[in-house]
């Protein structure tokens, strides 16, 4: 049974920041290598329509397609990036929101809303981004000028 942090508005589970790493990387990994493989089908097909060749080696061959090729970098940039970046930092991020959301209205309030939905869009997503960015450049080794932009 996981610890309990009782407020006098609420009942919050406090979960360790590591419990949620490997979840959230397997998550972001699995969602990589799904997108990879729709991309390369949409563009076998797109090949197999403008390309006689193509579609008529694709039709012979009884529904067989072309070997998909998985950029395992891309994957671990995107699995490094949700486990060491994004699960830590959404721990801390959401937990802190909570606190300052419950400080300036009460639960379920259209203010309690509003408050959350503005410091997501004002203070997480511009980070995010930023830190998503950063994280993938630097991991595919682009020079930190680049990256800075």
């Amino acid at each position: 049974s996981s610890p309990t942090m009782v407020s006098d508005e609420k009942t919050v589970e406090v979960i360790r920041p590591g419990a949620r790493v490997i979840p959230s990387a397997h998550s972001d990994g699995g969602g990589d290598l799904s997108a990879q493989l729709i991309e390369q089908k949409l563009e076998q097909k797109l090949a197999a329509r403008s390309n006689s060749r193509i579609r008529k080696a694709l039709d012979g061959a009884a529904g067989s397609s072309l070997p998909l090729a998985i950029d395992w970098r891309r994957t671990g940039v995107q699995t490094g990036y949700a486990g060491l970046v994004w699960a830590p930092g959404a721990h801390v991020w959401y937990s802190t929101l909570d606190r300052i959301a419950y400080s300036v209205a009460r639960a379920g309030t259209h203010r309690f809303v509003a408050a959350k939905l503005t410091l997501e869009m004002v203070a997480l997503h511009p980070v995010s981004l930023a830190a998503f960015f950063g994280f993938v450049g630097i991991a595919q080794r682009e020079p930190l000028g680049d990256v800075a932009r």
